[in-house]
């Protein structure tokens, strides 16, 4: 390179820092890949979702079995259409009264432990559901019908604050282009984990019997808790050791998620600004309608 009239060689030009590969380096790099927190929470509330929906919905299937629409054949239970819809309801009782107890203690508890501690205690309810029927009901004198829906009430309380926990979770890792899409990918597993299991619950119930598509798909839960508790994450990047300082800064500075916020007050002139929204109703409308045609569907 020729020098400068003043003898000085001249300035290189500064070089562009180079983003350093996930990848690794050399023939075999791929083998090294490192999926991102981020990507690593997205592909857990995914899984998260598809669980909790089978362990929902799987009732539905068990107890009405492949080849009849009568009330419970499958089961050995001697219930009516009025008992079957006790089994079926007894969800619902829990669900909608655990929702915001349950957000109020992920605020208090970190979203991180409570999320595992509402599906774990959730899938451990639905592994109760066949014993509570055939062996705890009579123990104790009652009827399984009632066994049964205890289990199911107890089981929807631990699945009301799920979502919201979640929605929390997956807020504090998107980027607001983001959320629409990954929301809906995310919900996608909704569909698909239930066509899956009414796919294979009959098979299930042929070969080992109904008890065992409530003792199966508990096993999903133990897998998807052993995931959360080695790489299951809070809403705060910046206090996630397995997030990278160039993600945590991305997240923190992008999302403008760097900045004190207040903490909210929850006074009731805030609950009844809420109450006075158009589009807090017209959700509620949706959810009123889904809540009440999905079970008249699968049934």
């Amino acid at each position: 390179m020729e020098e400068s009239l003043t003898g000085d060689a001249p300035a290189e030009p500064e070089a562009k820092a180079k983003e350093p590969s996930r990848f690794g380096e050399g023939p075999t790099a791929f083998l090294n890949l490192k999926i991102s927190t981020r990507m690593s929470v997205i592909l857990m509330c995914m899984m998260a979702t598809g669980t909790q929906l089978i362990l929902r919905s799987v009732p539905f299937t068990a107890t009405v079995g492949p080849d009849s629409m009568s009330a419970a054949p499958p089961t050995g239970y001697d219930w009516d259409e009025h008992e079957a819809g006790m089994v079926y309801a007894s969800f619902g009782w829990g669900y909608c009264l655990s929702q915001i107890p349950g957000g109020m203690l992920s605020v208090k508890y970190g979203t991180k432990s409570t999320f595992l501690f509402f599906l774990s205690a959730a899938g451990l309810m639905n592994f109760l559901v066949p014993i509570a029927g055939d062996v705890l009901a009579p123990m104790f004198g009652f009827e399984p019908v009632y066994g049964v829906c205890l289990c199911r009430f107890i089981f929807g309380l631990c699945q009301g604050p799920l979502f919201p926990i979640q929605t929390a979770i997956l807020s504090g890792w998107l980027h607001e282009r983001e959320r629409s899409t990954i929301s809906a990918l995310v919900g996608c597993c909704w569909a698909l984990f239930q066509a899956f299991q009414a796919a294979v619950t009959p098979y299930f119930m042929e070969g080992w019997g109904w008890q065992y598509a409530f003792y199966t798909y508990s096993l999903f839960v133990a897998v998807w808790a052993y995931i959360w508790i080695n790489f299951g994450v809070g809403i705060d990047p910046k206090l996630e050791p397995r997030c990278s300082p160039e993600e945590a800064d991305y997240l923190v500075d992008k999302l403008d998620k760097g900045k004190e916020k207040p903490k909210p007050v929850l006074t009731l002139a805030v609950w009844l600004a809420v109450a006075k929204q158009p589009v807090v109703w017209g959700m509620a409308l949706c959810t009123v309608i889904k809540g009440f045609g999905e079970p008249v569907f699968l049934t």
